[in-house]
């Protein structure tokens, strides 16, 4: 991954100490991401103290709210607070990507688990052997669930998973045509 990331690294202005600064190390790690992966990260963002961060100055920033804030700042504070290095900068992209992939994969088990207790599934039907129908809801449910609350919201969600859109329509024509065209 570092390797990956020097070139851009290299390029990035760095501060005094060598070192990027928040906002540099941000970009580094969403330009990263949006190539390799195709996602963006929320909360990764400009750096709230500029370019120039001190030690002194990163204990004033107590309103640090989002996880990716708070990896900056456990990264950073092993340089002093002067800024993040290649290795810091990979070590950030390599933690948010296993928090994605943790969060996505607690998000299909939660899909699973409020669709069968709904009693969406058809029966009889294994996990290892699922229809279409049942990928698309699955798929819906991880969606919904990445912007709802099911517990504060479980009315919104029946209604969400039990009448179809449009949207979930097309959804499951343009599926079944990619995996009838992966079968040929």
């Amino acid at each position: 991954m570092e390797a990956a990331m020097q070139a851009t690294y290299q390029a990035l202005p760095k501060n005094k100490h060598g070192l990027l600064s928040r906002s540099a190390a941000a970009y580094l790690v969403q330009r990263y991401v949006m190539q390799v992966d195709r996602y963006s990260i929320r909360g990764l963002g400009p750096d709230p103290a500029g370019a120039e961060t001190t030690a002194n100055d990163h204990s004033n920033h107590p309103q640090q709210t989002s996880v990716p804030e708070m990896l900056q700042s456990l990264l950073e504070s092993h340089n002093g607070g002067h800024g993040l290095s290649l290795h810091d900068v990979a070590s950030l992209a390599v933690m948010m990507r296993k928090l994605v992939m943790l969060l996505d994969r607690d998000l299909v088990y939660r899909a699973f688990y409020t669709l069968t207790h709904m009693n969406m599934f058809t029966e009889n039907e294994e996990l290892s052997d699922l229809s279409m129908q049942t990928v698309v809801k699955v798929i819906q449910a991880w969606d919904w669930l990445h912007w709802h609350d099911f517990d504060s919201d479980r009315d919104f969600y029946v209604d969400a998973m039990t009448v179809p859109t449009h949207v979930m329509d097309e959804f499951g024509k343009l599926a079944m045509v990619l995996m009838e065209a992966k079968f040929y």
